[in-house]
């Protein structure tokens, strides 16, 4: 099974590739640049694995929530791909990525994941680690209103707890928490692996974008034909 993996949601370009059993990885540090990176590099990471672009089975992308411009440029790479080849198309929320981070290193099986969306709110999401389920759905709020109704045993992990850990209540700061960096596209592909998340149709290939759910403009739709013509 041949897998490419494509994170563009932060400052951070992430790509996977898995060729059988043998993956590799890039994760740069690109800030706003994503649009001028990720096909090169996605062209870099095959050649150094020896693989075309169409012999891809399956591409994976972040689904959300993440920057705005960056989940649009993910996305519209990804669909320019998958029309182009008629691969299939799967969605994985970033919270995933973060529970699949410590998936075996925590004694946890509940993880909060808290992201820093600036504007003085975070995205939130409680995932389950056994079923990757989630206890807490994905939301959008305000981290000084941030309570839980009882004490849970889990795990924090994300941007959001330390950079506004100054105004979060008593009962979310006696948790656990890992500040860890930003977890690499290897992820998404033991996602995909484990059977997570399943493909999706071309039509439902949307994004987790919490604070404004928009379709692609005609400039994004654009640059998904140029993705289609770039292998």
């Amino acid at each position: 099974m041949n897998i490419l993996a494509i994170d563009t949601s932060t400052e951070y370009l992430s790509l996977g590739l898995q060729v059988g059993s043998e993956q590799s990885y890039i994760l740069e540090q690109v800030g706003n640049k994503q649009s001028n990176f990720v096909i090169p590099k996605i062209q870099e990471l095959l050649k150094q694995n020896s693989i075309a672009i169409k012999d891809i089975d399956f591409v994976a992308y972040n689904q959300g929530p993440g920057s705005f411009t960056g989940l649009r440029i993910g996305l519209s790479v990804s669909l320019g791909i998958t029309l182009g080849l008629h691969t299939k198309i799967i969605p994985i929320p970033a919270f995933a990525l973060y529970a699949q981070s410590v998936l075996g290193k925590t004694k946890h099986n509940k993880v909060l994941i808290g992201l820093d969306a600036r504007l003085n709110q975070m995205y939130l999401s409680g995932i389950e680690l056994d079923t990757f389920k989630y206890f807490i759905e994905p939301q959008l709020l305000d981290p000084k209103e941030m309570n839980l109704e009882q004490n849970y045993d889990m795990l924090c992990i994300g941007s959001g707890f330390k950079v506004f850990n100054d105004v979060l209540n008593s009962n979310i700061k006696q948790l656990e928490f890992i500040d860890s960096t930003y977890p690499n596209a290897l992820n998404m592909l033991q996602l995909v692996n484990d059977g997570r998340y399943a493909p999706v149709a071309l039509e439902y290939a949307d994004l987790l974008y919490l604070r404004n759910k928009v379709a692609l403009t005609l400039e994004e739709q654009k640059q998904a034909k140029k993705c289609k013509n770039s292998f």
